[in-house]
């Protein structure tokens, strides 16, 4: 009798002891499979939005250039309200080219008449064409035009360097190659050009013409490429840019006109071309 109660209360420490191992494990399956059924953290890296993007390119005007381009602009409007801007290329010092471009009705006046619109003739004043959308962030191909006043390719300290005779320094390719920026401010903010191709043409020349789409200034730069005296090769212009060409008379040939080519550049290229221009703009 004695030996049957042990062996039942053996029987009862087993089935005791398997209840609890068994529980336990179905305890740690059930909160392994739990915690598997969680959602994962996940790390996902941010992709801006198109406008976003946008606004990261976006140019900034800090207070100190509206305050400066303030003061200028009042200043020339008060000579002149039809300037439009102000532009010059940076490296030359003192003989460095520096004028403001008016815009009118016609492209007669500023040939004749300076910006205090008193006559000049042969000097007149540097002006925009007047077909021209005034906005330098509008898509036609912009002509800017002056006259030449002396000398005809090379850089000498006895020029006169008023109006647009510069330009014709472009047509010197060791000029050329040390002089990439044209600067254009406007009462909003500046702009900023890398100068891209020279040509020589006649006065009649079928370059003259005011492309507005990408197609068409495309063709306008094929145009422009073929026969230059300088070609950046390894500029990026394209017919979705922006661009100005910049045009003046030839003393050496009153038929001839010199005109240098400059796109625009975009906001998204700009902190790079300034800090790899950053010496030619403070010279």
């Amino acid at each position: 009798m004695k030996n049957n109660k042990s062996l039942l209360s053996n029987i009862v420490k087993y089935v005791l002891l398997l209840v609890i191992v068994v529980g336990g494990a179905f305890g740690l399956y059930s909160y392994m499979n739990t915690n598997s059924n969680e959602p994962q953290v996940r790390v996902e890296q941010k992709i801006d939005s198109p406008q976003e993007s946008k606004k990261k390119d976006e140019y900034v005007v800090e207070q100190a250039e509206k305050d400066y381009l303030a003061n200028k602009f009042k200043d020339l409007k008060a000579i002149n309200n039809e300037v439009i801007g102000y532009m010059y290329v940076p490296g030359d010092g003192k003989d460095s080219l520096k004028e403001p471009i008016l815009q009118t009705t016609n492209n007669s006046k500023y040939l004749e008449y300076g910006i205090d619109n008193k006559p000049a003739p042969f000097i007149g004043a540097v002006f925009m064409d007047f077909e021209n959308k005034p906005g330098l962030d509008q898509g036609d191909v912009k002509w800017v035009f002056g006259h030449a006043r002396a000398g005809i390719e090379e850089k000498k300290i006895t020029l006169d360097t008023r109006v647009f005779n510069n330009m014709n320094w472009f047509a010197k390719k060791d000029y050329f190659d040390s002089h990439r920026v044209v600067v254009m401010e406007t009462p909003e903010r500046k702009y900023y050009y890398e100068v891209t191709g020279v040509k020589v043409v006649n006065e009649f020349t079928n370059l003259y013409q005011i492309p507005t789409t990408s197609e068409k200034k495309g063709e306008f730069i094929n145009l422009f490429k073929e026969g230059a005296r300088n070609w950046l090769e390894n500029s990026k212009i394209s017919g979705e840019d922006n661009m100005t060409v910049f045009c003046t008379c030839r003393l050496d040939d009153v038929s001839l006109r010199t005109l240098v080519l400059a796109r625009q550049v975009p906001d998204k290229e700009l902190k790079e071309f300034l800090e790899k221009n950053k010496e030619l703009l403070n010279s």
